[in-house]
């Protein structure tokens, strides 16, 4: 688990994107933004620190923690936005040892992990995320593989 937090008041969060020359670039951003940079390749986190947790237990970078293909995997939550709970579910393409599904405040806090085990190949798993006690807000559910991770925005309205 890494902190992703910045900003004078700890308001902001810590991206690591890859600029035009291929070098990665770190930036500090409104939680508003941050959904759409990690859409278009951005990490979470330091370009340079290490303390991603990989789901074999490894720790890497930031840059090294991939995107998993999302035309082969498949992470979604029905309904979103959603008031009190939503179902979030995700399958792989092939058997994976060690999966993790956790959820995420805007500013990178782990609100809760979902589950964290054995995933079978093309099996849809399906697991309920109550917000009850949540602010409204966007949250993230990321889904960590050995192949790397993928991540989804989570709209609590209520």
């Amino acid at each position: 688990m890494i902190d992703v937090r910045c900003g004078n008041k700890n308001d902001k969060v810590l991206i690591c994107k890859k600029a035009g020359t291929g070098k990665a670039k770190e930036g500090c951003i409104g939680v508003e933004g941050v959904a759409d940079q990690l859409r278009n390749g951005a990490k979470l986190g330091s370009c340079t620190s290490s303390g991603v947790i990989a789901s074999d237990g490894s720790e890497r970078s930031a840059l090294d923690a991939s995107s998993l293909d999302a035309s082969t995997v498949r992470l979604t939550s029905y309904p979103n936005p959603f008031a009190n709970q939503t179902t979030v579910s995700f399958s792989v393409p092939q058997a994976e040892q060690k999966v993790t599904l956790a959820i995420f405040d805007a500013v990178g806090n782990r609100i809760t992990t979902l589950y964290s085990g054995k995933a079978e190949a093309n099996v849809k798993n399906e697991f309920i995320f109550d917000s009850s006690q949540l602010p409204v807000g966007a949250y993230f559910a990321r889904l960590v593989t050995s192949a790397g991770s993928q991540t989804f925005k989570l709209i609590v309205a209520k």
